[in-house]
């Protein structure tokens, strides 16, 4: 039996991917399904076990067999059949891996997505592939492997497998592109507002003050960041929908990837140069830009030095030096490396911390300490217990309180600017 290609597993939340400045309305949105999604992942991932495990016994089983292969007798025999079942509940596990896969990515999708013809085109695709999957597990399930044909049915089931794999790689890459392009779509609509509401804040100033001249110039600016991010996540989409064929899903995977990276990069520019305006336009006008929001977003953001805690739902985005930081909760933990130096994670309670380069990542409903350096960290879920040592930035989205200097906050709290997490650090 030709071996079955190790299956791919891409992270659903690409660390990096969606600027921390993603606003609290997501997480709003993400918190009606995200438990659910969490679900379906840790399914994904016990099913993915049992076909490693199936995949071992299979290995384990056929190398014994050619053990005996030319000794033949009743331990030939014997051998072969115990081959021949593991082969076969090998080929089960690999189908249900590949079905649990489509499952979780189409859960994702048909919440995430807002265009109605793109859920429609994805529940179309990843149905017709589960159907096709259903049927080849029918088909594995029927061959008896004491039956005199067995082995050629159970080759011919595994060279089935393989294309059907190869399908379901393609739709799985496509998908999970289109769900993180519009998970970016929905920050870059709000980023779109924010100008638009700027705009009418900039139109009553008067023209003669001698701040105007300058935060015209920066408002063009930021118009400019953000039509180039739009710019870049159409064509990331664009790349995602082209992908149809594994001959070219990494290749046009890795692309739309890039493109939402610069598209990203273009509004963590754009979310600078909102924070010096908002400050320009308070300093001129003697009062706050935030009078009159009517959609505060649940976002706050703590710059600075020394010691943090916090609790609450919805996420948590820390980045700076790492003396020590503590995180408890439901959901998931990012860490980047962006030193590329190593860290030090500890972890309490279930799961594990994934290394990937720079990359840490947990899943799971515990706690997690971490020592390092130059760390961005990202931690999305409920019942999140906060503790951290450092210097850097701490943004809050969601609903919650904090602690920093002998002070107290909540999250929301009054200071706003809808759409991003601006700084609203509390007076020292």
């Amino acid at each position: 039996m030709k071996k079955i290609m190790t299956l791919l597993v891409i992270t659903v939340f690409v660390a990096g991917m969606v600027p921390l400045v993603s606003a609290g309305t997501l997480a709003e949105d993400d918190a009606k399904w995200v438990k659910e999604y969490n679900n379906k992942k840790a399914q994904f991932q016990k099913m993915k076990n049992f076909y490693t495990d199936a995949r071992q016994d299979w290995l384990k089983a056929r190398n014994k067999l050619r053990e005996y292969n030319e000794k033949g007798g009743e331990a030939f025999q014997r051998d072969h059949m115990t081959a021949k079942e593991s082969a076969k509940d090998y080929l089960l596990k690999a189908i249900d891996v590949m079905d649990k896969k489509l499952e979780t990515i189409q859960y994702w999708g048909e919440n995430q997505i807002k265009n109605a013809q793109d859920v429609s085109e994805l529940t179309s695709e990843i149905s017709a592939q589960r159907a096709d999957l259903a049927s080849l597990r029918a088909e594995v399930e029927a061959i008896d492997p004491a039956s005199e044909g067995a082995k050629q049915e159970l080759s011919d089931a595994a060279g089935k497998a393989k294309t059907r794999w190869n399908e379901v790689k393609t739709t799985y890459k496509k998908w999970v592109g289109v769900n993180l392009a519009e998970r970016l779509n929905m920050v870059l609509e709000r980023f779109t507002n924010l100008g638009e509401y700027m705009h009418r804040k900039l139109a009553a100033v008067d023209k003669e003050d001698p701040s105007y001249a300058a935060m015209e110039a920066q408002l063009e600016d930021y118009d400019q960041k953000v039509d180039l991010a739009q710019s870049k996540y159409d064509s990331a989409k664009s790349t995602f929908k082209n992908i149809n064929n594994i001959n070219n899903a990494d290749s046009l995977f890795r692309d739309g990837k890039n493109f939402l990276e610069n598209a990203n990069t273009y509004l963590k520019d754009a979310h600078k140069i909102l924070k010096d305006l908002t400050k320009q336009y308070k300093a001129s006008q003697k009062t706050s830009i935030t009078s009159g929001f009517d959609n505060y977003d649940g976002a706050v953001s703590v710059t600075g030095t020394g010691r943090i805690t916090a609790g609450g739902n919805g996420t948590v985005s820390m980045e700076g030096k790492a003396d020590l930081v503590k995180v408890e909760g439901d959901g998931e933990l990012t860490i980047v490396d962006n030193a590329g130096l190593g860290i030090v994670t500890t972890v309490q309670g279930e799961g594990e911390v994934v290394k990937d380069g720079d990359t840490y990542t947990y899943n799971g409903n515990g706690k997690v300490r971490i020592i390092g350096g130059d760390v961005t960290i990202t931690f999305e879920g409920t019942k999140i217990d906060l503790s951290a040592e450092g210097t850097g930035t701490v943004s809050l989205e969601g609903e919650g309180w904090y602690k920093k200097g002998g002070k107290e906050g909540k999250w929301p709290i009054e200071i706003q600017v809808v759409g991003v997490a601006t700084a609203a650090a509390p007076a020292e």
